[in-house]
């Protein structure tokens, strides 16, 4: 192992307000990685979230989620008084579970709009990002006009985007539109401040691009071209995961498929897009479900369940030679988990990104493992479990007495040790160059921590939160586990 990291949604970052933001606290936590002797701080996308807190089914695949504004900070910068913030931290004080209160957040920060004076800064981001904002804006701006409805039931001039109208309606609606300006602003200077903060203290930021958007989306209504829809702009067929031994349904995500015949013709660029802006928020991407641009499932629309799909050529390595052309600083980690091909190891190969391995899924396996420490590729980045898995206790609880003794002798597992902490051991020592640990394994939290239960709607998804900022003793309890393993470059 030659760097570690830490998985921990911002979201999850303990403090005042319902939800981690890029503050104070933020801070206090990249000074933990700091003094652990971390390299990496993985926090999962930034993009807005759905109505169940996902933030992998955005309205945008470029907004990021402006619940994650620090208030103190917009106090210091004079966008507000004591009495406003002090208001709404005595509402939602130092919530256990992610507290979003987008309507309450709204209110503030509509108040710090009243306020803003616009300086050049401003003017050079709005420019800056004009490849995406205004249409985000625009969005925004006519969801609310139309009653939050989906684009699909706008107005038929704005449904299919008739410039003219949408001049007519920017004008009338500058207020909205500005706003929107506004909050995507503050937010990516206040993120920007926080990414200083930790390359001056020696972490990097693994960030996150979800392969798929939502149908509902500023980016399937502005570029409807690029995705498989009908005449109407209804999707044909839609994104899933054929059925395995976990589920005889598979999966029926949902998301609208691209088009990539169309995507090569107008030369990648609105992928591009989206890595020119992972750029500016990140030094490292995940690049989720990658074997979705080597090939992807796509269900007929109008079906229930993901029992019949067919399997359709993606991008391949097109697109990722431009972008690693175009964007040489960034770092990439493609997450290559599920049913793996030929085809997908080929192209991961071909790219020399760096692939996952999770070792929840070697240990039961009484197959010889690829995610298996002894078997890991030494191009890899190693997690106990990822955002989507059950933490490490939690999962071990769960298995069988055979699995657990399977665990426990292919661990080697000391007397008295945790389970979750044999198997950060058996990470660090192992040939990964990257380790990626989630924070609940290191504390050895159980199944309340769980940050997502893939396929679930309902229930405590994305709304994990740390109760207090971790100590000073586990910081350097880490930090000798990383000097003890670390393999010197």
């Amino acid at each position: 192992m030659e760097k570690c990291g830490i998985l921990l949604p911002l979201f999850s970052v303990p403090g005042k307000g319902g939800i981690g933001t890029v503050g104070e606290s933020a801070k206090k936590f990249i000074d933990f990685l700091a003094e652990s002797g971390q390299d990496f701080w993985q926090i999962l996308p930034l993009q807005t979230a759905d109505y169940g807190g996902s933030p992998y089914a955005s309205e945008s695949a470029f907004a990021c989620d402006v619940c994650y504004i620090d208030f103190d900070l917009l106090e210091k910068d004079g966008l507000l008084i004591s009495s406003e913030t002090a208001a709404f931290y005595e509402k939602h004080g130092n919530s256990e579970r992610v507290m979003r209160d987008e309507s309450g957040r709204k209110e503030l920060l509509k108040k710090a709009f009243c306020r803003f004076e616009k300086d050049e800064q401003y003017q050079d981001f709005v420019k800056s990002q004009s490849y995406w904002l205004r249409d985000y804006a625009l969005f925004v701006a006519l969801k609310e006009s139309h009653g939050k409805k989906s684009w699909t039931d706008f107005e038929t001039k704005y449904r299919l985007r008739d410039e003219k109208a949408l001049s007519e309606f920017e004008k009338s609606n500058a207020e909205s539109i500005e706003f929107v300006y506004f909050t995507q602003y503050l937010f990516f200077r206040q993120w920007r401040e926080l990414v200083d903060y930790a390359h001056a203290r020696g972490i990097k930021i693994i960030g996150d691009i979800p392969i798929y958007v939502s149908y509902d989306s500023a980016d399937v209504w502005s570029h409807s071209e690029l995705f498989m829809l009908d005449e109407n702009k209804k999707p044909t067929v839609v994104a899933g995961c054929p059925p395995d031994d976990f589920n005889e349904d598979g999966q029926l995500w949902g998301n609208p498929v691209y088009d990539f015949a169309a995507l090569k013709e107008s030369g990648y660029g609105w992928w591009l897009d989206r890595f020119k802006r992972a750029s500016k928020l990140y030094d490292v991407v995940r690049l989720d479900h990658f074997r979705g641009f080597e090939s992807f499932y796509a269900v007929t629309a109008s079906r229930r369940d993901a029992r019949q799909g067919q399997w359709l050529e993606g991008c391949g390595r097109e697109l990722f030679d431009a972008a690693v052309s175009r964007f040489p600083d960034l770092e990439f980690i493609a997450e290559d988990l599920g049913f793996v091909t030929d085809g997908v190891r080929k192209l991961i190969k071909d790219t020399g990104f760096k692939n996952m391995k999770v070792l929840q899924f070697g240990l039961c396996d009484e197959s010889d493992s690829e995610h298996l420490p002894e078997n890991f590729n030494a191009e890899c980045v190693a997690y106990t479990g990822t955002h989507d898995n059950d933490t490490s206790r939690g999962w071990y609880e769960s298995l069988t007495a055979k699995q657990r003794r399977l665990c426990r002798r292919r661990l080697n597992k000391r007397p008295f040790e945790k389970i979750s902490h044999a198997m950060i051991r058996a990470l660090l020592d192992s040939r990964a160059k990257y380790v990626v640990i989630p924070l609940c394994d290191y504390l050895d939290e159980n199944s309340s921590a769980r940050i997502n239960t893939p396929g679930v709607v309902s229930g405590k998804n994305w709304s994990y939160r740390l109760k207090t900022m971790p100590s000073g003793k586990l910081a350097e309890k880490i930090s000798f586990l990383k000097s003890k393993y670390v393999v010197k470059t």
